[in-house]
């Protein structure tokens, strides 16, 4: 398969599974929830404001993150038990990833998790929101940042160092920027070994998406 028609298959799948497949997952577990213990209130216009408040706040990082992962890391986000389609090209430090690790992930959790629960006048919102917090970091330090680690060394333990996991913290983009862009030395190469560590390509130090390296560790090759 040629990249450009894995590129526009992992597009479709990508829209598919976060704005179809795993929303319904998260009424279908909010119902759920419900039905065991019934937590929901009396609906009122506050409550239908900050749902959508939730769900603008989350698509833009959501939104934002895809576009900035399709043009500037050349890649898509699809990626599955540390498995990628159409992983990343680029090692990018601008954007949405200066200011979350997991920018995507944070978009999806405030959209679908906390806005769903609210639009749904339900309280569980309060308690699958920080869980569903918990267990991504969870997945990602098991299927994702140990990749990234064999992968990019260094120069990924500096990034995850100085930049937060999920919640942005703005007021600390300037001073994220200077010590990752210090420490890695500007604009040079870093050398993206496969798992045996025998051979290494050139990756542009632009973009470290943690959700969306490739974490297979195979060669770059033609990516």
């Amino acid at each position: 398969m040629t990249r450009p028609v894995r590129f526009i298959l992992s597009f479709v799948l990508t829209f598919i599974l976060f704005f179809l497949v795993l929303p319904s997952l998260v009424v279908l577990a909010y119902m759920g929830c419900d039905l065991f213990i019934d937590l929901r209130i009396i609906p009122t216009p506050w409550s239908y404001l900050t749902a959508a408040a939730a769900f603008i706040f989350g698509w833009w990082w959501m939104i934002w993150s895809n576009l900035h992962i399709f043009g500037r890391g050349q890649g898509t986000s699809l990626e599955v038990a540390g498995r990628v389609n159409n992983p990343t090209r680029h090692l990018v430090l601008t954007g949405p990833y200066v200011y979350s690790r997991n920018p995507m992930a944070f978009g999806f959790v405030v959209a679908y998790v906390l806005g769903l629960g609210l639009l749904l006048h339900t309280v569980w919102c309060l308690v699958l929101t920080p869980l569903s917090f918990l267990f991504l970091r969870l997945y990602l330090a098991y299927w994702e940042e140990k990749g990234l680690v064999r992968r990019f060394g260094e120069e990924y333990l500096d990034y995850r160092s100085s930049v937060p996991a999920f919640v942005p913290r703005p007021w600390r983009r300037l001073a994220a920027e200077e010590s990752v862009t210090s420490r890695l030395g500007g604009g040079a190469e870093v050398p993206a070994n496969d798992e045996t560590g025998a051979r290494s390509c050139g990756v542009r130090r632009h973009h470290l998406p943690v959700l969306h390296g490739d974490t297979d560790g195979g060669s770059c090759a033609g990516r």
